[in-house]
Order: C-alpha cells, then sequence, then structure tokens
C-alpha cells in the first residue's frame, strides 16, 4: 500500500478514525470498463500477472508479531455463515436458492490445509494502481482499499482474483478484460509461495458466493432506492453466473 503518512485512531476531525498516505503517480483498472489506456490486451495481461505476483508479498507479512491484537483470525465456516443475512436480502428468489445452495456445499467441503494470515478482502485489478511510464512487470505502484482486510483464510484472495478474471463467472453481457487464463494466476501466485494449494479452487467457489451475496444486497437496495447505483443493475444478471460458476468448482470437492 502507499506510505502511510498519518494516522489517528480518534474521530475528532472526520467523524470516523483515518489514515492519510502519500500520493502515488498511477490509475486503477477497472476490469469491467478499464481506461482507454489500458484496454492494450498486452497492458491488461501485465496488470493481471503483476497483481498476481505482488500477493505472496502480503500474504507472507509476520502477522502474529507485527499485528498482535489487531484482529482475531475468521474461521472459514464463521466466513461462509456471515454472508447468510446478506443472501437473504436477495431480491429474486431464484438467487436465494442458488446461493444457499452454494453456501451448504461450502459448509460440506471447507478445506482443513488452508494458511491462516494477513488477507485484502478484495484484491483485484479495480484496487491496483498502475504506472504506464514504468517498464512492463513493474508498472504495479501500490495495493489501494485496505479496509476489508483481515486475518483469515488467505486463499480468498486468490479465489477472488480469479473470480474477478474468471469469464464463466459473469455474464456474457458484461465481461472483464482478462487476457490470462485464471489458472496462470493461481499458478503465478504459487510460483512466489514456494508451494501449491490444493484448496484454491474451494477458495474460488466462495469468493464468487461473497460476490454473489453482495450483488443480490446492492441490486436490492439500488432498486429500492435506498442506495443508487446503476453499477448494480448491470452486475445483477451476473448473479446468477457467479453462483452457478461457484457451484461447478465444488462438484469435484470432497467432504
Amino acid at each position: 500500500m502507499p506510505p502511510v503518512r498519518w494516522a489517528d485512531p480518534g474521530e475528532e476531525w472526520f467523524g470516523v478514525p483515518f489514515v492519510i498516505t502519500e500520493m502515488l503517480p498511477g490509475r486503477t483498472f477497472i476490469g469491467w470498463e478499464p481506461h482507454e489506456s489500458l484496454r492494450d490486451p498486452a497492458i491488461a495481461a501485465d496488470v493481471w500477472r503483476s497483481t498476481a505476483a505482488a500477493l505472496p508479498g502480503f500474504h507472507r507479512f509476520d502477522w502474529e508479531s507485527k499485528l498482535a491484537g489487531w484482529d482475531s483470525p475468521r474461521p472459514l465456516r464463521e466466513e461462509v455463515a456471515y454472508w447468510d443475512p446478506v443472501l437473504a436480502r436477495a431480491p429474486e428468489p431464484e438467487w436465494v436458492a442458488m446461493g444457499t445452495s452454494v453456501r451448504d456445499r461450502l459448509l460440506e467441503t471447507i478445506p482443513d490445509d488452508a494458511p491462516v494470515g494477513l488477507l485484502h478482502g478484495d484484491y483485484q485489478p479495480g484496487n491496483a494502481l498502475i504506472d504506464l511510464f514504468r517498464p512492463q512487470g513493474e508498472r504495479l505502484v501500490a495495493i489501494l482499499d485496505w479496509e476489508l482486510a483481515g486475518i483469515g483464510g488467505q486463499l480468498l484472495d486468490v479465489g477472488w482474483l480469479q473470480m474477478m478474471g474468471d469469464a464463466e463467472s459473469w455474464h456474457h453481457d458484461y465481461q472483464p478484460l482478462n487476457p490470462v487464463p485464471v489458472k496462470e494466476l493461481a499458478a503465478i501466485y504459487e510460483e512466489g509461495m514456494k508451494r501449491g494449494f490444493p484448496s484454491i479452487p474451494w477458495f474460488r467457489a466462495l469468493a464468487g458466493y461473497r460476490f454473489g451475496s453482495i450483488a443480490c444486497l446492492n441490486v436490492k437496495l439500488h432498486r429500492r432506492g435506498q442506495r443508487e447505483d446503476p453499477l448494480w443493475e448491470r452486475m445483477a444478471p451476473s448473479i446468477s453466473a457467479l453462483f452457478g460458476r461457484a457451484g461447478e468448482l465444488l462438484q469435484g470437492a470432497n467432504r
């Protein structure tokens, strides 16, 4: 992340705790509607690969000594259950049924070998700051938006990155620009960590369930005028795809 210049746990200035970071050059890569300067497939591929390659550096962070007392690890069963009330607010019964089926299968197949540590929580190129004036392979300047960070199953970051770039997780009318096969993104991560992780597909499914549930809630809020944002109506056709893809990934999972 950008260097932190000031932080205050109090709420005197803005009504909430805050941090002030150094301003860095670059722009973010929004996969579905990237800036015209980032639409070249070679540049887009570099962005996705660089984002995957940076993740092991965060996951190797010594959170037990340097973040002692900051957060308690959330067990995977609790992570899955956390989204129950969010999914329940979906405006379409079909979405609830599909999401519930995925949720049940996730709970039946929780991996017991997943590493625990610092995770970003929304790890994807949309939160990566890209500077095109740097050489290829060095364009990633910083990872932004750490408000969902915590301690838990770190492979969620890998699964989330893959889910965001997986064409089969999105409706054909609203596809992310990702020239890199999602299996390659996982391979880049595993190479950086110097080990393999057989449970990555489970976390890809968890990511799809998690984002699908979030989308259900936000579509409902938009349609009711409680939090209007046309983006979520664009996302709505992808909710079935997200849940459907998650279910496919879990078909081969063992109990």
